[in-house]
């Protein structure tokens, strides 16, 4: 069994770092509410991206003083983002259940570390949304349309001459569209 391990050392079990303590959570979150302004820069050309990955290299060097663990920039940077994103599902769930109706118990109220991500993220488009935005599902236009039925066999030339007329006559609004449907509605 010890042979096979050492041919293959892709079957070798991956050696586990511990997961991250409080002291480092807080760590991280203070260095990057600190340099907040680089690492949430939406600016993306080299120079900046260079500037970001400093900023992340001296987080992790920081964090790697707290003598716990060793991490790399990129293991600190995903923490964060993992942090973020559950901040992010807390805050939507506890916004969510005040605005209910209805008795019950209160909501639980966020822990203290999740409570400083969320007052650090709170005012970002990711946590709020565009403000004034709308949902294009529930968005709806004011187009005017003319849906005419009509049954291919009863079709009268001078209802149709009529509606084609109606249409022809009258200019349509400079920003509506005017919207002319006919359905074959004949016996099967």
């Amino acid at each position: 069994m010890a042979e096979s391990t050492e041919q293959n050392p892709s079957k070798l079990k991956r050696l586990k770092k511990t997961n991250f303590t409080v002291a480092e959570e807080d760590l991280i979150q203070q260095l990057v509410e600190k340099h907040s302004s680089v690492i949430n820069g939406k600016l993306t050309n080299t120079v900046t991206n260079q500037l970001k990955k400093k900023v992340w290299d001296d987080i992790a060097i920081k964090v790697n003083s707290l003598g716990v663990a060793i991490r790399t920039a990129t293991e600190v940077r995903n923490k964060w983002r993992n942090t973020t994103r559950v901040a992010k599902a807390v805050y939507t769930t506890h916004r969510s259940e005040l605005f209910k109706t209805g008795g019950g118990p209160a909501p639980k109220q966020p822990s203290s570390a999740v409570e400083k991500v969320i007052h650090l993220m709170k005012d970002t488009t990711s946590f709020r949304g565009i403000q004034g935005g709308l949902e294009t599902e529930s968005f709806q236009t004011n187009q005017p349309s003319i849906n005419a039925t009509l049954p291919e066999e009863d079709a009268s030339q001078d209802l149709y001459e009529s509606a084609a007329s109606l249409i022809r006559d009258s200019p349509p609004p400079p920003v509506h569209q005017v919207r002319l449907c006919f359905q074959d509605m004949t016996p099967s």
